[in-house]
C-alpha cells in the first residue's frame, strides 16, 4: 500500500497534464479563421469552470465589447420573452 500515494500524485500530474493540454487547444482553436460559436462556448465554460473573470476597467477588449452594449439594455421589456423560456 506504500505505492497509494504515488498513484494519486500520478494521476493529479495527469490531470493537470490533461488541463494544460486542452488550455492550449482552446486557445490555438480561438486563432482559427473558422472558430464556430460552439467553439466559443467551450472556451467560455471552461473560463468559468476555472474561476477566470476579466475586468473591463482594466482589458481594453472587454471594455470595446461592453461599450458596443445598446444603452437600453436595462430595460426590463428587452428580456421578456428570454423571462418566459425559464419560467
Amino acid at each position: 500500500m506504500i505505492d497509494e500515494p504515488d498513484k494519486k500524485t500520478a494521476k493529479q500530474e495527469e490531470m493537470e497534464a490533461l488541463h494544460t493540454a486542452l488550455a492550449r487547444v482552446l486557445r490555438e482553436r480561438l486563432g482559427d479563421d473558422e472558430v464556430k460559436a460552439a467553439d466559443l462556448n467551450v472556451v467560455r465554460q471552461f473560463l468559468k469552470d476555472n474561476h477566470v473573470e476579466a475586468d473591463g476597467r482594466k482589458n481594453t477588449d472587454i471594455k470595446k465589447l461592453s461599450d458596443g452594449l445598446p444603452e437600453d439594455i436595462d430595460d426590463s421589456s428587452d428580456f421578456d420573452n428570454v423571462s418566459r423560456l425559464h419560467s
